[in-house]
């Protein structure tokens, strides 16, 4: 078929179609393989992709009747809905580029609106609105209201058409309805609300927030930008940050306290702003307390915290303990010495390059505080 098209003096035009339709069955039969075993080999795998990649490429630079195309994107949907290859991305993708004109589009969008997936019967809806069939894409979206995003969504297309409080009341339900984040539905309800001068509904936004627990952080710091002006309030919502946010934030958001609370303050806060840190993130809580010199009680927990061989943890790269060896050079070389030991019993090759990196950061304190 390449040499066919190659030499061909007449219009190939069949011979484009005979190369789609060999690169399909290729692909089909490593596909419906897969949706029975729920997977196939890595070269089975790559001979399939290679196979829809040549359909997309023989379908961009030749044009070929619909009719044609229909099969092939029939016979895709049919491997589609099956469901269980891990092909079905590369399947909608080609199926899309097959689908050129809008009347081919609408009829991929009738094929997606009945997916189990609420992805693509999202993705139905799009093409629906795209083509100008905003009944179709209304119906649609209303029936797959799952995520707050879907509810965005829908709720953006109202607002464009003049129909705001329509808008407003579809994300309110997001509240109590919707699964998933709800970070979104949190900053378009906020931004809603701001515009209009509504202090009361924030306040009760937040109140929701803060009962889902879910992102609540997102609405926290929302409010601390609203409050920004106001001491007071955003005192309040500056100390709910270390305990909602990310653990990994917590020590950001200790710092903004220190830095931005009165002095009066954080010293008041302070006892239950380290508890916290400690609670959830012990690293940089051991870290903080090496910043305000407070060695022994870094020492006391990182002595009795167990080795890890495979360097991950609290002292993760001995990132703590490098800072402690100055003050307790003895204690740190002995902790490093019974990792070694640890790493050098098990029979594993990779240990005992770890070994003597080790053995070598050892070497370094001895010589620095002359050791022997």
């Amino acid at each position: 078929l390449d040499y066919c098209k190659e030499h061909c003096e007449e219009d190939n035009k069949l011979v484009v179609q005979k190369q789609m339709q060999h690169y399909w069955r290729v692909a089909e039969k490593i596909i419906d393989e897969a949706n029975y075993y729920g997977g196939c080999s890595e070269e089975d795998e790559d001979e399939a992709y290679d196979a829809l990649r040549k359909i997309d490429k023989l379908n961009e630079e030749n044009e070929t009747p619909w009719e044609f195309r229909k099969a092939i994107v029939d016979g895709m949907m049919g491997q589609f809905f099956l469901g269980n290859s891990g092909f079905e991305d590369s399947l909608y993708d080609s199926c899309s580029a097959l689908c050129k004109t809008q009347e081919e589009q609408l009829y991929l969008a009738d094929i997606l609106s009945k997916s189990r997936s609420t992805y693509y019967r999202r993705i139905a809806a799009t093409i629906h609105l795209n083509c100008g069939n905003e009944e179709a894409f209304l119906e649609i979206r209303s029936q797959n209201l799952e995520y707050g995003s879907d509810y965005i969504a829908l709720a953006d297309y109202y607002r464009n058409h003049g129909q705001q409080d329509k808008a407003v009341e579809l994300v309110e339900q997001a509240l109590s309805k919707a699964d998933g984040r709800m970070d979104d539905v949190y900053r378009w309800l906020f931004d809603e609300y701001r515009k209009n001068g509504q202090e009361d509904k924030i306040e009760s936004l937040y109140r929701k927030a803060l009962s889902r627990k879910w992102d609540a952080d997102v609405m926290v710091e929302l409010m601390l930008d609203f409050y920004s002006d106001d001491y007071d309030r955003k005192r309040e919502y500056l100390l709910k940050m270390p305990e909602l946010c990310d653990s990994r934030d917590t020590k950001k958001w200790f710092d903004r306290c220190r830095s931005e609370l009165s002095e009066e303050d954080f010293n008041i806060h302070k006892p239950h702003l380290y508890a916290i840190l400690q609670k959830r993130n012990m690293h940089d809580y051991l870290q903080q307390k090496i910043d305000d010199g407070e060695l022994q009680e870094v020492w006391d927990y990182l002595k009795s915290y167990p080795p890890r061989l495979n360097g991950f943890g609290v002292d993760e790269g001995h990132n703590l303990t490098k800072q402690l060896a100055d003050a307790y050079p003895q204690e740190i070389c002995e902790q490093y010495w019974k990792e070694c030991e640890i790493l050098c019993s098990q029979s594993n090759k990779k240990n005992y390059s770890k070994a003597v990196h080790i053995l070598v950061e050892i070497k370094k304190i001895c010589k620095k505080h002359k050791m022997t």
